[in-house]
């Protein structure tokens, strides 16, 4: 297969058990598209039974799908193994997908829609304010009432600013990621976030930037440690 059309990019730990829906309803969804895309599994260090079932699933690809496994020598956490992800898709438009599926695939993929039709944009936000039928707006979870409280403390004063800082539904440009990338690496990323991290990066400032609603069901990668990204989202706020 050449360049892939679109390279999706998933962190995977404690997630063997929502691994084979996943893909199932990934290929699913492509069936009705003439789309070659690849995924880039970043699997965490001792998470064997993530990396056994993307073995057993790499060999049921259909024509249209590639599976790149990358395991990591030792814990990275989520954010730096998504940046990892991204310098290994080869794909010029990079998504990032969770294997829980809190977003549907349809909404994601309206992302990757907007960024390929539209040349001046750089990237693609989701806002899950911006869909009123979602629990994201009125669930309770600890992860959610989370993000709500970070998101006040996040978002810009201006319009224009990003609404949804936390939103890890987002699509970019290979190129924009090129242009993000020496910042990120100046800065110690750690733990889920990696929205956050390219929110307040300087050189976002100079890009085009569209939000646009998404759903979130509220469910919870079991990876996913609330009290622990609590304290590093306040040591991000210093």
């Amino acid at each position: 297969m050449s360049t892939p059309h679109c390279s999706m990019i998933m962190y995977l730990n404690k997630d063997a058990a929502l691994i084979p829906a996943f893909l199932r309803d990934l290929r699913s969804f492509f069936a009705k598209f003439p789309v070659h895309y690849e995924v880039i599994a970043v699997v965490e260090k001792n998470a064997t039974q993530s990396l056994q079932l993307l073995q057993t699933e790499q060999s049921l690809s259909p024509e249209k799908e590639r599976i790149h496994i990358h395991q990591n020598k030792k814990h990275l956490g989520r954010a730096q193994s998504l940046m990892l992800g991204f310098e290994i898709a080869r794909s010029e438009y990079l998504l990032v997908v969770n294997p829980e599926m809190a977003s549907p695939l349809g909404d994601v993929f309206k992302l990757w829609q907007h960024l390929v039709g539209e040349d001046q944009i750089d990237i693609c936000w989701g806002d899950r304010y911006r869909r009123k039928d979602s629990p994201f707006t009125s669930s309770s979870s600890p992860r959610i009432r989370t993000e709500h409280f970070f998101n006040d403390l996040l978002r810009g004063k201006s319009p224009e600013d990003i609404q949804d800082p936390l939103c890890e539904v987002i699509a970019l440009k290979k190129q924009s990621w090129n242009r993000l990338r020496p910042e990120l690496k100046k800065n110690k990323i750690s733990g889920w976030y990696l929205a956050a991290a390219i929110q307040k990066c300087h050189a976002i400032h100079s890009f085009k930037i569209i939000e646009l609603p998404v759903y979130d069901s509220g469910v919870t990668s079991k990876s996913y440690s609330v009290w622990s990204e609590r304290w590093r989202l306040i040591r991000r706020l210093k």
